[in-house]
C-alpha cells in the first residue's frame, strides 16, 4: 500500500485540514459549507446514492449526531482527512469520505459498534465498499483489505491521537508531522500497510 506515499499524503492533508489553533472554527464552517453544496446538488436532481449518504441530514447520520455528537464530529473529521489523502493517491475520494463518515455509525448501540454499524449500513443499502470500510477500520478487529479502508483506518488513528493529545496537553496542538509519525511508527499500523 505504498506506506511512505500514504504517510506523506497524510502529513500534507493533515497540515491543510487539521485545526491549528484558531483555524478550527473556519475548518468546521468549510465542512458545513461543503455539505450545503451537496444539498444544493441533491435539490437540482443530480444526486447519486453517494451524494445522498454524504448529506449530514441523511437519517443514519442525523441519528448518530443526536445519539453521540462527539462520535459524529469525530466521524466528520475522519471523513474529511480521509478524502484529502484519497485525492492525493488517486483513490475514490467519495467512497473514502463516506467510509470515514460512517465508520462510527454504530456507536452507542451495543457492545459491538462495528457489527451494529454494518447492520445500519446494510439497512440503508450503502455501497459495499463503504460497508467494507466500516468493517475494517479498526485494526484490533480486522486488517484493511483495500487502500480505501487503510486510509480511513489511518485517518481514524490520526484524528483520535490528535483529540487525545489535546486533552493530555491542555489544548496545546501537537505538530501534524509528529503526530502522523507517531501513528505510522505504531507496530499495529506498520504491519497493516505492508
Amino acid at each position: 500500500l505504498e506506506p511512505v506515499r500514504i504517510q506523506e499524503s497524510a502529513v500534507d492533508g493533515t497540515k491543510k485540514f487539521l485545526f491549528e489553533g484558531e483555524q478550527e472554527e473556519k475548518e468546521e464552517e468549510d465542512i458545513l459549507e461543503q455539505n450545503t453544496s451537496l444539498l444544493k446538488e441533491k435539490k437540482k436532481g443530480k444526486a447519486s446514492k453517494l451524494t445522498k449518504i454524504l448529506d449530514f441530514s441523511y437519517p443514519p447520520l442525523m441519528e448518530l449526531k443526536e445519539r453521540d455528537a462527539v462520535a459524529f464530529k469525530h466521524s466528520v473529521l475522519v471523513s474529511e482527512l480521509s478524502s484529502q489523502v484519497a485525492k492525493v493517491i488517486s483513490c475514490d475520494a467519495n467512497i473514502v469520505k463516506a467510509g470515514g463518515l460512517y465508520h462510527e455509525i454504530g456507536q452507542g448501540l451495543g457492545e459491538d459498534y462495528i457489527k451494529e454499524g454494518v447492520k445500519i449500513c446494510k439497512m440503508y443499502q450503502l455501497p459495499k465498499e463503504v460497508i467494507q470500510i466500516v468493517e475494517e477500520h479498526n485494526t484490533k478487529i480486522a486488517k484493511p483489505t483495500s487502500k480505501e479502508a487503510a486510509i480511513v483506518m489511518l485517518s481514524d488513528s490520526i484524528i483520535t491521537n490528535m483529540e487525545q493529545s489535546r486533552k493530555k496537553e491542555n489544548g496545546e496542538n501537537i505538530s501534524a508531522s509528529r503526530l502522523i509519525q507517531r501513528v505510522f511508527r505504531s507496530e499495529e499500523h506498520t504491519s497493516e500497510l505492508q
